[in-house]
């Protein structure tokens, strides 16, 4: 037998089996509107499942990618440790004190 020949018996009886499922539903037109429907069903909710996967995964990569193009905290304030010490803390009463 040729590899050909195989795939003609294995195909042979799954052409038999849809020609005969399609003569079914043209005698249960309600029994097949039902599994149309049912088939239909599933496949949108794969669907939706499926995009609502990638929109998470989209929204994942795109936080992961701002945290990448953030610049680094160096721990340095700048101008607002210049206010500190130039402030109440270094010529007011919390250094000085109090005196009575």
């Amino acid at each position: 037998m040729s590899f050909f020949e195989d795939i003609g018996d294995f195909f042979e009886p799954v052409g038999e089996y849809i020609s005969d499922f399609s003569e079914w539903m043209g005698k249960n037109p309600v029994a097949a509107d039902f599994i149309k429907g049912a088939a239909g069903a599933g496949l949108s909710y794969y669907a939706q499942k499926e995009a609502q996967e990638n929109a998470l995964q989209l929204e994942q990569r795109r936080y992961e990618n701002s945290l990448a193009k953030a610049p680094a905290s160096n721990g340095n304030y700048g101008s607002h440790n210049a206010s500190l010490t130039s402030g109440l803390l270094s010529k007011g009463v919390f250094k000085k004190g109090v005196s009575s």
